[in-house]
């Protein structure tokens, strides 16, 4: 039997049925997987945000240690500078470590933007995670500046090392206080419908 004749033989009454119930099935099975998706989506986000924390607080604690070596510096750069004179070259430093280079970490920020997982956070949260990691950034930009002006002068003064030490402590604390700050609105930060 050919297909027209099938068609002719159902009663309308059953294909009407049948196609609700098809249509019905479908609308069933795009919603449960729309909640899959969902569920998948929150449960990244909420990783993306978990990882974004733990980098905040690692970066705490690799800058709180160098912001003390930059205030013991600074303290000590002004000490020397009464004694030796603001220009003073080649004078021993106590205390002297270095620079101390900043190793700050931005991966689970720059990997959660560029995954599209900062859809999931509250906007006010993802607005101020941004902010934070561009403060972090400008203190790292500083910090390099610093650096390369270091390496340019052989024997820089006490002066320049005074004012180098005295704006890493002072952005330094500031930047503390960032991810302090952070580290408490991220604490029970979880993620949006």
């Amino acid at each position: 039997m050919n297909l027209i004749g099938t068609l002719k033989k159902l009663e309308p009454g059953k294909i009407f049925l049948e196609a609700l119930m098809i249509i019905f099935s479908v609308l069933i099975a795009l919603y449960f997987n729309n909640l899959r998706e969902s569920a998948r989506d929150r449960e990244i986000t909420e990783k993306a945000l978990n990882a974004i924390r733990s980098e905040v607080v690692k970066n705490k604690e690799f800058v709180a240690p160098r912001v003390g070596y930059y205030s013991a510096m600074a303290d000590t750069l002004a000490n020397l500078i009464s004694i030796h004179g603001k220009d003073a070259k080649g004078v021993k430093i106590p205390g002297w470590r270095g620079a101390m280079p900043l190793l700050l970490r931005d991966a689970a920020f720059k990997t959660t933007i560029s995954t599209q997982n900062f859809a999931g956070i509250p906007f006010e949260i993802a607005e101020r995670i941004s902010f934070h990691y561009s403060f972090q950034e400008i203190f790292g930009k500083m910090f390099e500046k610093f650096l390369y002006d270091l390496i340019d002068d052989n024997a820089p003064s006490l002066r320049k090392l005074y004012f180098m030490f005295s704006e890493l402590k002072q952005m330094g604390g500031e930047m503390v206080e960032s991810y302090q700050t952070m580290e408490v609105i991220l604490k029970n930060q979880t993620v949006v419908d």
